[in-house]
This record gives C-alpha cells, sequence and structure tokens, in this order.
C-alpha cells in the first residue's frame, strides 16, 4: 500500500464520519422540530448532552428566528 492509498482511505474514512455526524444532527433537529415550547428547547440546548444533539436543537431554534446571541448565557 503506498502512502496516497493510506491518505485516500483515511480520507474516505473522515468523509463518513462527517456524513454519519450530520445525520445524526438532522435526526435530532427533525426529533424537536414539533417541540412548541422555545423556551424548553432553549433549556435543552443549554444542556444537551452531545455537540449533534446542541447543533440540532439550534437548527430548529434558528428556524424559529433565534440566534447565537439569544442563545448566550
Amino acid at each position: 500500500m503506498s502512502i496516497w492509498d493510506g491518505i485516500k482511505s483515511f480520507g474516505g474514512f473522515l468523509k463518513e464520519q462527517m456524513n454519519e455526524r450530520q445525520a445524526r444532527i438532522l435526526e435530532y433537529k427533525q426529533r424537536y422540530e414539533d417541540e412548541p415550547d422555545d423556551q424548553r428547547l432553549i433549556r435543552m440546548y443549554h444542556s444537551a448532552s452531545t455537540i449533534e444533539k446542541k447543533l440540532g436543537i439550534g437548527l430548529v431554534l434558528k428556524e424559529r428566528g433565534y440566534n447565537k446571541s439569544d442563545l448566550e448565557g
């Protein structure tokens, strides 16, 4: 195996990992889209156990008009 084959293989691995992470973020977004209570979502955003969950909830809040400064604190 040449060094280029190794680099190509590692690049494929990274791409797969990124795709899986993006899929988890979108799953969280879909899970919380129907939550009617924005304040509950904000609390969940702050206490999220994974970055994917936080980003998914953040996407829902962004669609509802919140921005990053609204979520700080």
